[in-house]
């Protein structure tokens, strides 16, 4: 009997630490979960988090931002919390360089139209978006204006700004497209009081006198996705001078907003006229974050592109949610296949 409530316990006690983990993550916040047991440390080049907390002892917990003793468990978000939603930063699978792909928005009271760009733009043409930014709070908002990775590429009219509670300001940006031809990724962002308001922006840039037109659509059931979900994409190409018939290079591209790419893959294709053809991006190996599809036909002569924005949410096991409840479930089972063995045990040493 002494050795079933040991047992018990032992299970209740272990249940606690069954998603714990020492080691070192790229990308981290309060949202997110990780832990260090028995003088583990943790690592993070990045760490977002309105506060700090220590559980009890154990292990060193180190980023850019942050260094202290903390064991991290998940955090299930408040109401308030979920209104304000900020998606997590995750590392480059392939081919970018390690960077973080993130797009924030922690700024509750700012609602921004678009959400997001998607412009095409010819080499040496320059060109202007407008961007509409509304206080739906109580009190007065100052605002600053930058970009992430699109440095060269945007110029904005003013970069501070004040806003009073329902006031809504335009905003003018000027689009230079880069020499080279290609698809760039980045993002507008504001900033007040310490926090991000994140736009994602991709330039499609064509060649100055472009012989070929390209578009890629997706329908909506995978302009959000779930991790490992593969996409159907819709590419046209079109010849727009002669019609003769032509092969062109196609190559695929799937990247984040920090310019990171993830996948690469390219065939010949023969065009006379139009064509039209679906492709399948996969996208097994990509975290969560928002990304862009990108189409690019290379010919002799020139290079035109398009692109088309997407989401991937988590898989079943990445819902902190899902995980407890499994746990739990576990625990429970657990608990009652030990009180069956204890009870049978008992009735057995009883008849005898």
């Amino acid at each position: 009997m002494q050795k079933g409530l040991i047992a018990i316990f032992s299970i209740i006690f272990l249940a606690q630490f069954a998603m714990a983990d020492a080691g070192s993550s790229s990308s981290y916040s309060v949202r997110s979960f990780h832990s260090g047991i028995s003088e583990s440390n943790g690592t993070s080049p990045t760490y977002s988090s309105a506060g700090t907390e220590t559980i009890f002892g154990g292990g060193n917990f180190t980023s850019a931002t942050y260094s202290g003793d903390s064991i991290w468990f998940p955090v299930i978000p408040s109401e308030e919390e979920k209104e304000t939603p900020t998606t997590t930063a995750t590392t480059a699978a392939g081919g970018g360089g390690g960077g973080v792909s993130a797009i924030i928005r922690q700024i509750s009271d700012l609602e921004v139209v678009p959400d997001s760009f998607g412009i095409t733009a010819a080499v040496g043409r320059q060109s202007e978006v407008k961007l509409s930014v509304r206080n739906k709070g109580e009190k007065n908002l100052i605002i600053g204006v930058g970009s992430s990775n699109l440095d060269d590429i945007l110029e904005f009219e003013e970069t501070q700004f004040s806003l009073s509670p329902g006031e809504t300001k335009t905003l003018t940006i000027k689009v230079s497209p880069p020499e080279k031809p290609g698809i760039y990724t980045g993002k507008i962002v504001l900033t007040s009081e310490g926090k991000r308001f994140e736009i994602p922006f991709a330039l499609n840039v064509n060649s100055e006198l472009s012989l070929f037109d390209v578009s890629i659509d997706i329908a909506d059931q995978y302009k959000s996705i779930k991790q490992g979900q593969n996409i159907i994409g819709q590419v046209t190409l079109l010849q727009a001078g002669s019609q003769e018939k032509a092969d062109v290079k196609v190559e695929y591209t799937i990247k984040d907003f920090e310019g990171n790419i993830y996948s690469t893959s390219s065939e010949t294709v023969a065009v006379q006229g139009e064509k039209s053809y679906e492709y399948t991006f996969k996208t097994s190996s990509l975290p969560t974050g928002s990304y862009i599809i990108g189409v690019e036909v290379i010919y002799s002569g020139g290079v035109a592109t398009a692109s088309h924005q997407f989401q991937v949410t988590s898989g079943f096991f990445e819902n902190t949610d899902v995980i407890i409840l499994v746990i739990e479930a576990i625990i429970i089972v657990s608990i009652l296949i030990i009180l069956v063995i204890i009870a049978r045990s008992y009735r057995s040493k009883k008849q005898i």
